[in-house]
C-alpha cells in the first residue's frame, strides 16, 4: 500500500507522541511492505507563532490532498488567555469542518497489567471495554457566537441529518461488539437532546433492529461510569443446546444451567455482577443467587416462577401443537401470540423482529423438551428466604405463559424484594416496554450499588 500522510505534530506533548507514532509507522511499513509519504506541516499554536494562523492554507491543502492525517495535540497556556485574538482550537474546528470528520472514536479498554495504575480501584476498572462515539462537526462548537461587555451567547444547533449519520456510525460499531448502544444526552432540559433521542431511536428501530438502544442523561452517565464502568457491558450467553453452545448430551436441571453461568463468570474473571433472568432465565438466576450469593450484586427476576406450593404452570395445548407441528412459521406465530399481550400481537414491526430472531436462533425440539422438563422440576420456593441481595421482581398481568401470581409469590418469598406489576402487559414485557424495562433494571442496579 502507498499512502500520503499529513503529519501535524501541534503543541505540548503532540510532537513527542507523533515522534513515537512515526516510529511505529516506519516499522509497520517495513514489516508489511507499505510505503508512506510523510509531510510535516505547521498546525495549532506552533502555526500561530510561525504563520499567524492556527491552520495555514498550505497545511489545509496538504491535508485535503492526503490519504490520512496524523494529528498530535494542540493548545497550551501561551494561547489560552480570554482575550487571545487567535486560538489553536479554532484551527482544529476548521480542519474538522473541511475534512468532514464528524465522528470521533474514543476506545476505553483496561489491560489487566495496568489496572492498579488507575486512579479508580482495580476491581472497578478490571474488564472495562467501552467505545465512545462523539459528534464533531455540529452542536455548540459550530453554532453562532456573540459576545459583548455584559453577555455572551453560543448557539447549539443540530440537524436531523447530522444526528442520523453519527447514529449510524455508532450503531454499525455496536453491531460488531455487543449489540448495545447507549445514547447520552440532556433531554430533560435541552431541545436539541430531545430531537437527538427522537432521531436516534427512529434510525436504530428502522435500520438496526438487532441492537438494544437506551438513552441516559449525562449526569447519571457520569456517575455510572465512575462507579460501575463495567456495567455498560452486558454479557448474554446461550444455554446448553441453544445458539452456539454445545449440544445437549444428557438431561439437565435448572441448577445445572446456573452452574454453567457460574463457570462463565469464572472464565471471564468477573467476581460479581448484576444478574437479570427472564422466564427460565429467572429460574436460573434464582439458583445462581442461592448457590453463589457472593457473585450477585443485585438480582432482577422477570416473568418467572419458583415452583412449589402456590406456583402456577399452565399447559399451553395450542402452543404445544404448533411447536410440535414442525411448521416453523406456525410455531413462531403461536409463540408470539402466547408471549405478548393481546393488543401487542398486532405490532407487525415487533413481530418481524421476533420472527427474524426465531429463524436465526432456532432451538431444536429435543432441547425444548429438555428445557420444559427442567422447568417442571424446578422448585426454589423453600430456599428463596435465604436470599439477601437487592432483588427486583417484574411481571405483567397479561402473562399467559407464567401468570402474574407467580411473580407475586416470588416477591413474597424473597425478603425485602421490590415487586413491579405492569397492567395489561404480557410475558415478554421487555418487548412491549423496552425503554421502561431498561430504565427500571438500570435504576435498580444504580440505587442498590
Amino acid at each position: 500500500m502507498r499512502a500520503k500522510v499529513a503529519v501535524l505534530a501541534g503543541d505540548g506533548i503532540g510532537p513527542e507522541v507523533i515522534a513515537e507514532g512515526l516510529r511505529c509507522l516506519s516499522t509497520v511499513a517495513q514489516l508489511f511492505g507499505h510505503e508512506f509519504e510523510l509531510t510535516a506541516l505547521p498546525f495549532g499554536g506552533a502555526a500561530i507563532e510561525s504563520h499567524a494562523d492556527p491552520l495555514p492554507e498550505h497545511t489545509l491543502s496538504a491535508c485535503l490532498a492526503s490519504d490520512a492525517v496524523l494529528l498530535g495535540a494542540i493548545g497550551g497556556p501561551k494561547w489560552s488567555a480570554p482575550q487571545a485574538p487567535l486560538r489553536p482550537e479554532a484551527g482544529l474546528l476548521r480542519l474538522r469542518a473541511a475534512l468532514g470528520t464528524f465522528a470521533n472514536l474514543r476506545p476505553v479498554k483496561v489491560h489487566a497489567a495496568l489496572a492498579d495504575a488507575s486512579t479508580l480501584k482495580a476491581q472497578v476498572v478490571q474488564g472495562v471495554d467501552l467505545l465512545f462515539v462523539r459528534e464533531l462537526t455540529g452542536g455548540i462548537y459550530f453554532g453562532d457566537k456573540h459576545r459583548d461587555a455584559h453577555s455572551a451567547t453560543d448557539v447549539c444547533r443540530y440537524t436531523a441529518a447530522e444526528i442520523e449519520r453519527i447514529t449510524r456510525v455508532a450503531a454499525r460499531l455496536a453491531q460488531s461488539r455487543r449489540r448495545r448502544l447507549t445514547s447520552i444526552d440532556k433531554a430533560n432540559v435541552l431541545e436539541t437532546s430531545r430531537l437527538w433521542r427522537e432521531v436516534s431511536a427512529r434510525v436504530v428501530a428502522r435500520e438496526f433492529p438487532d441492537l438494544t438502544l437506551e438513552h441516559m442523561l449525562v449526569d447519571a452517565a457520569a456517575m455510572h461510569l465512575i462507579r460501575r464502568p463495567r456495567d455498560f457491558d452486558v454479557i448474554v450467553y446461550d444455554h446448553r443446546g441453544v445458539g452456539e453452545s454445545s449440544r445437549v448430551e444428557a438431561p439437565f436441571t435448572i441448577a445445572d444451567l446456573a452452574e454453567d453461568a457460574t463457570a462463565l463468570l469464572a472464565a471471564l474473571e468477573l467476581e460479581s455482577v448484576h444478574v437479570m433472568g427472564i422466564s427460565m432465565g429467572g429460574m436460573i438466576a434464582q439458583e445462581l443467587a442461592l448457590a453463589h450469593p457472593e457473585r450477585v450484586r443485585t438480582l432482577t427476576l422477570g416473568c418467572t416462577y419458583c415452583g412449589g406450593p402456590g406456583s402456577t404452570l399452565p399447559t399451553q395445548p395450542e402452543l404445544a401443537a404448533a411447536v410440535m407441528s414442525g411448521d416453523r412459521e406456525r410455531a413462531l406465530r403461536a409463540m408470539w401470540e402466547a408471549n405478548v399481550s393481546e393488543g401487542f400481537t398486532q405490532d407487525s414491526e415487533a413481530f418481524a423482529r421476533f420472527r427474524a430472531i426465531g429463524l436465526e436462533r432456532a432451538v431444536a425440539l429435543a432441547v425444548t423438551m429438555e428445557q420444559l422438563a427442567a422447568i417442571a422440576a424446578h422448585d426454589t420456593s423453600a430456599r428463596l428466604g435465604e436470599l439477601n441481595m437487592p432483588t427486583l421482581v417484574v411481571h405483567g398481568t397479561a402473562d399467559r405463559i407464567l401468570p402474574v401470581e407467580n411473580g407475586r409469590l416470588v416477591a413474597e418469598l424473597i425478603p425485602g424484594s421490590r415487586l413491579e406489576i405492569w397492567p395489561e402487559i404480557g410475558h415478554l414485557f421487555f418487548w412491549e416496554l423496552p425503554e421502561r424495562s431498561a430504565e427500571l433494571v438500570r435504576g435498580h442496579a444504580l440505587v442498590s450499588a
